[in-house]
């Protein structure tokens, strides 16, 4: 089984709240740059009021929990896998 079958990392909050903001900000700003759309989800990411900060705070602990079910079942099939090639 190769690597890419490997859960991706869990994401912490500013991560999550990245990946929405990124979507908007495409859209909105067709043909932004990188590093143009980095700056701007900082920007947004750091204006947010602290109940909106804890929303996003409250759903990375779900997306972690989620990320370690994936790398056990992840980890368990390779194992599984090995043991049937012996």
């Amino acid at each position: 089984m190769g690597m890419k079958n490997k859960s991706k990392n869990s994401h912490n909050s500013f991560l999550l709240f990245s990946k929405e903001a990124r979507k908007t900000l495409v859209q909105e700003r067709e043909g932004i740059n990188n590093s143009t759309l980095n700056a701007l989800i900082s920007v947004k990411w750091k204006k947010l009021n602290e109940e909106e900060r804890n929303s996003w705070n409250g759903k990375a602990p779900a997306t972690m929990e989620e990320y370690k079910k994936k790398l056990e079942e992840y980890k368990n099939k390779c194992s599984e896998e090995n043991e049937e090639q012996e």
